[in-house]
């Protein structure tokens, strides 16, 4: 019982320190997904639709020049093409985490750059005509990606 109680106390001190050296914020922003595959020997490019990133997102507490973020994010793709006259659309949705290092390049400016590990939600596409179809089961249910920017 002591050992579960010293275990306790000790995750809770943990945490609260942690998050005391750490600054959350919400992040929101703009997809542009450019899609290309090849359809019975042909090859077709998707045109990029906007859409939506959105999440939380922490700031951990590192030098004056360099720390750690990670965070939440919920990503929506979404990618299209016409052929014969009709649309396509294919719509994708992913729960993401990045963990990028970010470096400190001037008073308002940051780079970052790192992995960042996305889980497939949901994968859909949609035609002029109002039919759709799950098209999940085609693509693979973990992303792994790298992020870079400024």
């Amino acid at each position: 019982m002591k050992k579960i109680l010293v275990t306790g106390l000790l995750s809770i001190g943990l945490f609260f320190q942690l998050s005391a050296q750490t600054k959350f914020s919400f992040q929101g922003g703009v997809n542009l997904m450019k899609l290309k595959t090849t359809i019975s020997g042909l090859s077709v490019t998707f045109n990029s639709e906007a859409s939506l990133n959105a999440g939380l997102i922490a700031d951990f507490q590192g030098s004056g020049t360099f720390n750690v973020r990670s965070g939440l994010l919920y990503n929506s793709y979404a990618s299209s093409v016409s052929m014969g006259g009709e649309k396509n659309t294919q719509y994708v949705n992913y729960l993401s985490i990045p963990l990028l290092g970010r470096l400190k390049l001037s008073d308002k400016l940051y780079g970052f750059a790192g992995p960042q590990f996305s889980y497939l939600m949901s994968a859909k596409a949609k035609f002029d005509n109002g039919d759709s179809e799950d098209t999940k089961n085609e693509l693979e249910s973990i992303n792994f990606s790298g992020l870079f920017g400024a």
